[in-house]
């Protein structure tokens, strides 16, 4: 099927808004697509004919959804939008206790979420409306179950819905193999990381349309930006700092539309200030890899294809399928969580969590017992609070360790690496790492007294197959010099699943630790970075480097040479946000254009440093 999305900026009229819509998707039907995504389409509170007049407003409406069926009809293709609008109950008691303008604008301050409704609108081939809302012309459908199609399921999201895990994983569970996003966002977030992690994680293409920078003009003698203001004077958190305020919806988007591969690969985009719209054909029931198809596409027209799309097909990379690997018990109840308090006897009591915290990733190139010895050296040459190993860090070829007598030899070298470690730690010093501990493959945590704490792995994936999955996640509240920090270990693919973290987050994590093997480049490109995000916790994650190779269109050009294009992947250290003023010398420019984007320090080399802040996690 051919996919296409669309951007275009909105102003604060609504005639001019709708025009423009309609005037975007005349151009995107001339690349015959089978369906076109459209931002999240607004009804302008700065109107006040259509807030004094609720009549006239569904009029508008109505008029506008009946062109939109015609153009999916003459077309013969589903057309997709989110609507924001007013619940017509509501906005008529505003509008009566009203008397001007400012009146609006103060009323829509004090209660605008309960007014603003979200519709999620459907048009199909024949012209038909499929919607969330407004049940008397409309078929009301359930948002929370796929659409199926003569294509395939497809699902249908909105706003911020990707910013989370929950939602497209609901979608995707129900089935969706492609999920239609119409957003109005001036935030880089959801293009930068998170729709690509809610395409890997799900097996499945995401298609997400937004709106590019906006006009305002001037409304009733009162210009928009006066209209804020003169709010704002007793009140400014309607207004975020990049020109937005929530009285007129006028958003200065930052475009970015983009239609993503379930492997995470952008197959076809649009830039920041980019009005227009782009393609990409897909197939939702391909079964194998088309190469030549990919590398022979022009770039307008990249082909996406997969193996079998969808979450029930999901597998990782050494052929772990998903459904042998999830294990939801795990995640929907408390009795499965234990918590470990860890004290030092040399160290104080602490309540109090530390404002900053040294950490490092420690990646040796040694093996067996010269890695362990490596690892000691970099212990007894520095004072970092927490050391983050690779899993297995002393492993050439964990292949290797299917056979039984070799899993034995490396279960001594587990003990004398715990042995060894302890020695040259300091009191509130502390190594993780993942290791062989009573058969078993646990990440662990190792003080200057030995093995502090453990968590066995608790997915199973082909690659340590003869290992016993875990019954139980941990937390561990641990004493550091500074204060008593809250963390979780984590090993194999267990961080790959979204599930997991949220479990941790619930229980007030600040930390999370992972000691881990990158099987695919998105692993750490961007799911890592979503997960910082979207649960407000800090991460250290440690792998020995891997390079993945691009499956990218290739480019006839005499500096190419068809070669193929190889991306290193490593760990990272992911900071919360922190916002301006909070610590000295902090710079808000570095994360400008993000909502709540982490500040990353990626792992280079055999050691990478940095220093990050629990004190604003959890």
């Amino acid at each position: 099927m051919r996919v296409a999305v669309t951007q275009f900026a909105t102003s604060p009229s609504t005639k001019e808004n709708i025009s423009s819509c309609l005037k975007i998707i005349k151009k995107t039907v001339t690349c015959k697509p089978d369906i076109i995504v459209l931002p999240t389409f607004f009804y302008h509170k700065s109107e006040p004919s259509y807030q004094k007049n609720s009549v006239k407003f569904n009029v508008k409406r109505c008029e506008f959804v009946e062109q939109l069926g015609q153009l999916a009809l003459k077309n013969q293709c589903y057309i997709y939008i989110s609507l924001h609008e007013f619940n017509e109950l509501a906005d008529s008691k505003l509008c009566n206790e009203a008397s001007d303008i400012k009146d609006v604008a103060l009323h829509h301050q004090k209660a605008d979420t309960a007014k603003t409704d979200t519709s999620l609108c459907i048009i199909t081939p024949q012209g038909k409306l499929l919607s969330k809302k407004h049940g008397n012309q409309d078929d009301k459908i359930d948002i929370d179950q796929p659409l199926n199609t003569v294509f395939g399921q497809l699902g249908f999201l909105s706003d911020n819905d990707t910013q989370t895990f929950s939602a497209s994983r609901q979608l995707a569970k129900a089935g969706a193999q492609l999920i239609c996003n119409s957003i109005a966002t001036p935030y880089y977030d959801q293009s930068a990381y998170h729709d690509p992690t809610r395409a890997l994680e799900n097996n499945l293409f995401i298609a997400t349309a937004n709106i590019v920078a906006s006009q305002s003009t001037p409304m009733n003698d009162l210009t928009v930006n006066e209209l804020v203001n003169d709010i704002s004077k007793n009140d400014s958190s309607s207004y975020d700092g990049y020109g937005n305020d929530s009285y007129n919806n006028v958003i200065n988007g930052c475009g970015q539309s983009k239609i993503i591969s379930p492997q995470g690969e952008i197959l076809a985009s649009l830039n920041n200030n980019e009005a227009g719209f782009v393609y990409a054909d897909i197939d939702l029931t391909a079964q194998t890899h088309n190469l030549d198809a990919i590398q022979n596409a022009p770039t307008q027209q990249k082909i996406g294809v997969s193996e079998l799309v969808g979450l029930i097909h999901k597998c990782r990379p050494d052929g772990t399928a998903y459904n042998d690997q999830v294990r939801p018990e795990l995640y929907s109840s408390q009795q499965f969580v234990n918590h470990q308090v860890m004290k030092h006897e040399n160290s104080k009591p602490a309540k109090q969590s530390p404002a900053t915290v040294n950490v490092a990733i420690f990646a040796t190139y040694k093996i067996n017992e010269e890695a362990i010895d490596d690892v000691c050296h970099y212990i007894d040459n520095n004072l970092t609070d927490i050391i983050q190993l690779p899993e297995l860090f002393f492993v050439d070829d964990k292949s290797t360790m299917a056979d039984a007598s070799l899993r034995s030899d490396m279960s001594l070298l587990s003990q004398l690496c715990i042995k060894k470690i302890s020695q040259v730690l300091r009191p509130c010093q502390y190594v993780c790492t993942s290791l062989l501990v009573e058969g078993k493959h646990q990440a662990v945590l190792i003080g200057n007294k030995g093995l502090i704490a453990s968590q066995s792995q608790l997915h199973p994936c082909n690659r340590y197959a003869w290992t016993e999955c875990g019954t139980h996640l941990n937390t561990i509240s641990l004493q550091l010099e500074q204060g008593s920090i809250k963390l979780a270990i984590v090993t194999g693919d267990d961080a790959m699943l979204p599930e997991v973290i949220n479990t941790l987050a619930v229980q007030g994590i600040q930390l999370l630790l992972l000691a881990i093997d990158i099987q695919e480049a998105g692993d750490v490109a961007y799911s890592l970075m979503s997960r910082a995000a979207e649960f407000n916790v800090c991460i250290v994650a440690a792998s020995k480097e891997k390079n993945f190779t691009l499956e990218q269109p290739k480019q006839q050009t005499i500096y190419s040479k068809n070669k193929d294009k190889k991306q290193k992947s490593t760990g990272l250290i992911a900071n919360v946000k922190l916002h301006a003023g909070v610590l000295p010398n902090w710079q808000t420019n570095k994360t400008l254009g993000f909502s709540e984007q982490p500040s990353i320090k990626w792992q280079f080399g055999k050691i990478t440093k940095a220093v990050i802040h629990p004190i604003f996690a959890g």
